[in-house]
């Protein structure tokens, strides 16, 4: 069985305001590094997508992120301090060809097929 790599994103802090393109850049040079990663098992992204409350053009912006990420692996995305609560649950809902997950309520245990 080959082995799987998962990557790690953390810490975006998206919030409307300056910096934000500085962000996304960011974000897309990961993932268009990683894309294409042989052995790609899934993306992790444990907390603060988020600087508070989100705003509606980083939610859409992040959809397709996260709609992307997932046409090649799993996404796991958890609740971060940052995070307001229930704020994430709509990246659950996106339809790729792998899932997102969303941890944001009490822990959980997931088992996840990796790509």
């Amino acid at each position: 069985m080959a082995a799987s790599a998962i990557v790690h994103i953390g810490d975006g802090h998206f919030t409307p305001g300056p910096r934000n393109t500085e962000r996304y850049r960011a974000l897309d040079q990961i993932i268009d590094e990683c894309i294409g990663l042989p052995g790609l098992g899934a993306w992790a992204w444990p907390g603060d997508i988020f600087d508070a409350r989100s705003a509606t053009e980083d939610r859409n912006a992040l959809d397709a992120r996260f709609s992307r990420m997932a046409s090649v692996a799993p996404v796991v995305i958890g609740a971060g301090n940052h995070d307001a609560k229930d704020d994430l649950k709509g990246f659950g809902n996106l339809g790729a060809a792998h899932p997102i997950y969303v941890v944001d309520e009490a822990p959980q245990v997931l088992r996840i097929r990796l790509a």
